[in-house]
């Protein structure tokens, strides 16, 4: 049986996870739509590699918490059926994603359409209740 403290751990995990995927989807629009206005290209990409390393701290922050407190993670995510290998499998592919944008060449109308499409198809669509 789960302890309450696991509980409140997996409720956090899946909190700042669910976050860190819904802003980066929320981004990508914006980016679109900043685009599609006429705003200047390199102006969006300047914020598009902005926003990816502040994701970039966001997972780092979240690894390093989770490796502190490992067994307690691992113990919450258990809850669920959800393994530390499935957790740092979406881990890795949020980073890769923020990581391909950061190497992108985002001066064109058409290259910054392209990169917020990648990261629309390359980051996991959740339902969210609101």
């Amino acid at each position: 049986m789960a302890t309450l403290e696991q509980f409140g751990i997996l409720i956090q995990i899946t909190d700042q996870t669910f976050r860190l995927v819904r802003n980066m989807r929320a981004n990508a629009n914006d980016y679109i739509r900043a685009a599609n206005a006429d705003m200047s290209p390199a102006a969006i990409g300047v914020t598009m590699k902005g926003d990816s390393d502040r994701f970039l701290e966001r997972l780092d922050t979240l690894t390093q918490i989770a490796a502190r407190n490992q067994t307690m993670v691992t113990n919450a995510l258990a809850i669920v059926g959800v393994t530390i290998a499935q957790a740092n499998t979406l881990k890795n592919s949020l980073v890769s994603t923020a990581n391909h944008v950061k190497a992108a060449t985002l001066t064109t109308k058409q290259q910054v359409l392209d990169e917020a499409n990648f990261i629309l198809t390359d980051t996991p669509g959740y339902e969210g209740l609101f």
